[in-house]
């Protein structure tokens, strides 16, 4: 399992693909924590199943969040707590 965190000054995506094969993604919500908002969902790939969060930066681009847990069910619910620690103390710097 692991949790990577990618930074980008382009516009946020509004959706993401499914799978490769799957570009419809009904797993998306729209996400608001500590005054950002932006979606949140499921996407799978060779990695296994991922959650995917990204948050819009106030001044201009996104940070994305990408926790694969690599099909071990036992392990998503544990990572997904991680995930939501870092999202609730998360900050863009000034």
């Amino acid at each position: 399992m692991r949790i990577e965190i990618y930074l980008s000054q382009a516009p946020m995506p509004k959706s993401f693909p499914y799978s490769m094969n799957k570009q419809h993604n009904i797993t998306i919500k729209p996400f608001n924590i500590n005054a950002y908002s932006g979606i949140r969902g499921e996407q799978y790939s060779d990695l296994g199943p991922s959650e995917i969060v990204y948050l819009a930066n106030p001044k201009g681009g996104y940070i994305f969040f990408l926790s694969t847990y690599y099909e071990d069910v036992d392990k998503k619910k544990e990572l997904e707590e991680v995930l939501n620690q870092i999202l609730s103390t998360f900050k863009f710097i000034p």
